[in-house]
């Protein structure tokens, strides 16, 4: 059985973007956020026996559905504020990505290294990787991702 507006309205209170406890169960007390991370940076709480990010539900309690991906359309994990959250597909989500990994060691959005010392920009799209020409620098390769990133908005 799916998680209804109702029942999460039931529990919490949306409070600009965050939700606040309106019951009180075990070690969690009436009036206090949700505040437990995920390793992802998600905040998460369990509900009926049952775990969700607290974007989840916040999208739930304003649409009282949970699509299969929800977007953070400024990239920040932690900011539910519902203006802040789509509904988009997988793949519209990764495409999205605004921040390196955290395995990055150029710390650059879609740039790597080569063993040459060239860099060269790549991108995924629809399952099909694009690469830019090498660039002699990094600002270069950075510019190129831009280009083939562009190619793929709409």
């Amino acid at each position: 059985m799916s998680l209804s507006a109702n029942r999460v309205k039931e529990l919490f209170k949306y409070v600009d973007g965050r939700l606040v406890r309106k019951v009180s169960r075990g070690n969690t007390k009436y009036g206090s956020f949700l505040n437990t991370k995920s390793t992802k940076g998600y905040i998460r709480v369990l509900v009926d026996g049952r775990r969700y990010t607290e974007h989840q539900l916040v999208w739930i309690y304003f649409h009282d559905y949970l699509p299969k991906v929800i977007d953070h359309i400024n990239g920040i994990k932690t900011d539910n504020r519902i203006e802040n959250l789509r509904e988009v597909t997988n793949q519209q989500n990764c495409a999205n990505t605004i921040f390196p990994k955290k395995n990055n060691s150029l710390g650059v959005l879609g740039v790597c290294r080569l063993p040459s010392g060239k860099y060269r920009a790549q991108r995924t799209f629809l399952g099909v990787k694009y690469w830019s020409p090498l660039c002699s620098t990094i600002e270069e390769a950075v510019s190129e991702y831009q280009k083939l990133k562009a190619m793929h908005e709409h």
